[in-house]
């Protein structure tokens, strides 16, 4: 595995400007402190709370609740895909039993 190297690279979020160093790509810190900075005006543009800390939480709240659904859909359809992957081993192996062929396939690598 080829380690990343950390770089610095500055963002604007809320109208405060952060240094950073990370080993992600400059495009997407860019792109995720926009991201944040966008949840963040949007709260800040219809609630009444003008503390920035407590946008920040919100903002926070948000996020985290997007990428736990996701982690969720994430695992369903695993689920869901390792149940389709034994039907078709089940009926691949009825087939074979049928056919009086043997049950030996070849499947080539995607890689």
């Amino acid at each position: 595995m080829i380690e990343k190297k950390a770089q610095g690279c500055k963002v604007l979020i809320f109208g405060h400007e952060y240094s950073l160093v990370t080993t992600e790509s400059e495009d997407h810190i860019v792109q995720s402190a926009r991201h944040v900075d966008a949840i963040m005006q949007e709260i800040a543009s219809h609630a009444v709370v003008t503390d920035e800390r407590k946008i920040a939480v919100l903002a926070a709240l948000r996020i985290a609740s997007k990428v736990l659904k996701l982690e969720e859909d994430i695992a369903n359809n695993v689920a869901k895909q390792d149940l389709i992957s034994a039907k078709i081993d089940h009926e691949l192996r009825l087939a074979f039993a049928k056919s009086g062929q043997k049950e030996t396939l070849y499947i080539k690598s995607l890689d």
